[in-house]
């Protein structure tokens, strides 16, 4: 006599199977949840590095107008500004310690370039301002410090006869900062989601001699 086989219980066939779904949705899930992890921070890296980008441009950009504002009139409009500041007491606070400095702060630097160094946005509506379409502020300033007289051969009115012109050298210290608009502890802001630019040079301009 032929017993039939026992079939595997079904309870146990929809237990694995129940089993593969839950996983593979899992599964599903933590990739979903990956993608969706790795598009914020992409999003997140590229906001910062357009900030630091745009410090950057928004730092040489400052430099250019004290640079040209110098080419104009020379060492002596910042020179006599030094000496009417030690005259009365008004020592200029910089980020290197030195004797003589003189610093461009963004409303000096408005008032050389005649007006706004920057668009904002929407005027008119709808268009991006020079930082584009977010309300982001900024900041900038220019320093000039340590200035060193030097002497560069250079030629006199007499042809074949060298006479030396005096030059004085300037160290250019810039520092810009962009960050999102910031309704409390903007420094907190500034150093978390903003970026910032530093620049350090050095500039030879004709100077007096006292």
């Amino acid at each position: 006599m032929v017993r039939p086989r026992k079939r595997p219980s079904r309870a146990r066939e929809r237990g694995a199977a129940v089993f593969i779904v839950v996983l593979v949705i899992a599964m599903l899930t933590a990739i979903g949840v990956f993608a969706a992890s790795s598009a914020s921070l992409s999003t997140s890296s590229a906001g910062h590095e357009r900030l630091a980008t745009q410090a950057q441009y928004l730092t040489e950009f400052g430099v250019q107008v004290v640079l040209a504002q110098m080419e104009k009139n020379g060492w002596s409009e910042i020179d006599a500004a030094l000496r009417s500041a030690e005259r009365q007491g008004q020592p200029v606070t910089c980020f290197a310690d030195a004797p003589d400095c003189w610093s461009f702060e963004r409303t000096r630097l408005e008032e050389i370039a005649g007006g706004p160094l920057l668009d904002p946005p929407g005027n008119p509506v709808g268009t991006p301002g020079s930082l584009g379409y977010a309300d982001l502020d900024w900041d900038l300033r220019v320093e000039l410090s340590d200035k060193r007289q030097v002497s560069v051969a250079g030629y006199s009115a007499v042809p074949d006869q060298k006479s030396p012109t005096t030059y004085c050298n300037i160290t250019v210290n810039a520092r810009g900062a962009v960050w999102p608009q910031a309704t409390a502890n903007q420094d907190l802001v500034v150093a978390s989601a903003g970026g910032q630019s530093f620049l350090t040079g050095a500039v030879l301009v004709l100077c007096p001699n006292n």
